[in-house]
């Protein structure tokens, strides 16, 4: 995951991440349907992104992050996604934290776009 705080988009990388994985999704408005009151019609209505990152959790690399999550920082994200980066502006809007018993700890966090998103 790549992640900037600042008013430019120099991306920095957060260690230790893994996978990426980008959700885009649309409203579906339901319409009365003009010919056929039995049959559902829709039209495509606004549209929203989050991106969710796991990886191996370390502490001074991601605390950052539950700070981010608690102000409301709007931030400058990014990833890679077949060697082509997909960036956009967004919120922390969840971060979970597990500790294995003898393995490594691990980190999820799920980013709402604010926004554009650009692929």
């Amino acid at each position: 995951m790549l992640i900037c705080t600042g008013t430019t988009a120099t991306l920095t990388e957060v260690a230790a991440q893994r996978d990426c994985t980008v959700n885009i999704d649309s409203e579906m408005i339901e319409k009365a349907s003009a010919t056929d009151g039995t049959v559902r019609e829709y039209l495509a209505g606004r549209y929203g992104w989050t991106m969710q990152v796991n990886g191996l959790y370390a502490l001074g690399d991601h605390a950052g992050l539950v700070d981010y999550l608690q102000d409301g920082t709007l931030l400058h994200v990014g990833c890679y996604i077949e060697n082509e980066p997909v960036t956009g502006r967004a919120y922390v809007e969840t971060m979970e934290v597990a500790g294995a018993v003898k393995g490594k700890a691990t980190y999820n966090v799920t980013l709402r776009g604010s926004g554009e998103l650009n692929l």
